[in-house]
């Protein structure tokens, strides 16, 4: 009676159909119910809440509502992505990325340049002079915008200085930091790092998106150290890989961020920590653009903004507010994209180039 729910799940996990794993597993706690008399009772219900949830498995699919009308419509070359031991890169080349909103209104069209390394290409940028080596997410990148409207094209513009952009869609601190321990070329005089609060889901691997980027843990004396990649599911092991293929986790939770708590925005300062260290260690300057993030991030913990703030200071580095308002609540209409994209606009990229433009003219002294 065991051969029918081991073959079951055999043929389930292969095909990574969660639906018939779990009907294997009803299937084993039922035979279990029938020979054990003592635990009938509990064995039968788990048998029975199995089954529930492996017909919703079956059934969720076939009833997948449409996009949400006030879904942005994606355009995207399918040939862009690549995955690294760093996560996402660029394939090389140049592609067309377009957003639509729901009344058929162009979001963006835009072509991004990427190079032979995988990352975005800054045009007209100097052969010689001081390095800058720019670290952080899609707003260094430049989400929407052309090439020479992003925020490193335009710090290459003001300061004549030669510029490398290691920003790309997703990333966290944890990338940068992991680019920097690598071997790709990070030499210049400057490591400039862009981030913001919200980087501490990504560091704690409490996004969707960052699977399969590099996960690191802070030890007791407070040593970072790599411990491998994120995965689909945190903390669960290899029930996570399965839970991950679940359908009722796709549709319903896995586009969700998990709790972010006081110990995730401890790593996230600890990761920049190192990248700090590792920048003196090499004779570079470090300096860390912040962008506060909404207030209500903070929920749940003990953090703030200006808690982060006085952390970061607390590292001996220099700190450049580039929010561009008192609070990221009150920012400007014509420092971000859109009101369903709030990725910064070409302007936001030119005053932010324009304030760390001083700022890197006195590093250079």
């Amino acid at each position: 009676m065991l051969a029918l729910p081991v073959l079951i799940a055999a043929w389930a996990y292969v095909s990574r159909n969660v639906g018939a794993m779990l009907i294997a597993l009803g299937l084993l706690l039922g035979v279990l119910a029938w020979r054990i008399t003592a635990l009938r009772t509990v064995l039968t219900f788990l048998a029975s809440l199995s089954m529930a949830v492996a017909v919703a498995e079956f059934i969720v699919p076939m009833f997948e509502k449409k996009p949400p009308p006030d879904a942005i419509k994606v355009i995207e070359p399918p040939d862009y992505w690549l995955v690294t031991s760093y996560g996402a890169i660029g394939s090389k080349g140049s592609h067309q990325f377009k957003r639509i909103a729901p009344d058929g209104r162009v979001i963006y069209d835009t072509i991004y340049t990427i190079g032979d390394d995988g990352y975005r290409v800054t045009p007209d940028v100097p052969e010689s002079g001081d390095r800058i080596v720019f670290y952080g997410d899609s707003f260094t990148f430049g989400e929407g915008l052309k090439d020479d409207e992003t925020m490193p094209y335009y710090v290459a513009r003001f300061t004549g200085r030669p510029i490398k952009n290691y920003g790309f869609h997703g990333y966290g601190v944890q990338q940068a930091l992991a680019i920097m321990q690598s071997d790709r070329n990070t030499s210049g005089t400057v490591n400039f790092l862009l981030t913001a609060p919200w980087h501490a889901q990504r560091s704690a691997c409490k996004v969707v998106f960052s699977a399969g980027s590099p996960k690191y843990e802070v030890t007791a004396e407070g040593k970072v150290v790599d411990t491998g990649r994120c995965r689909m599911v945190t903390g669960l092991g290899p029930l996570g890989k399965i839970i991950s293929m679940s359908n009722l986790y796709k549709r319903y939770l896995s586009t969700r961020p998990m709790e972010v708590t006081d110990a995730d925005y401890d790593r996230y300062l600890a990761l920049i920590g190192e990248m700090a260290r590792i920048s003196r260690e090499r004779g570079q300057k470090f300096i860390i653009g912040f962008v506060r993030a909404d207030e209500d991030l903070f929920e749940g913990t003990h953090y703030s903004n200006e808690k982060i703030l006085d952390k970061l200071r607390g590292l001996g580095v220099e700190i450049v507010d580039l929010t561009l308002a008192p609070r990221n609540e009150d920012l400007e209409r014509k420092y971000y994209i859109d009101e369903l994209d709030k990725h910064p606009s070409a302007q936001a990229n030119r005053a932010r180039a324009g304030i760390l433009k001083d700022v890197f003219e006195r590093k250079s002294k």
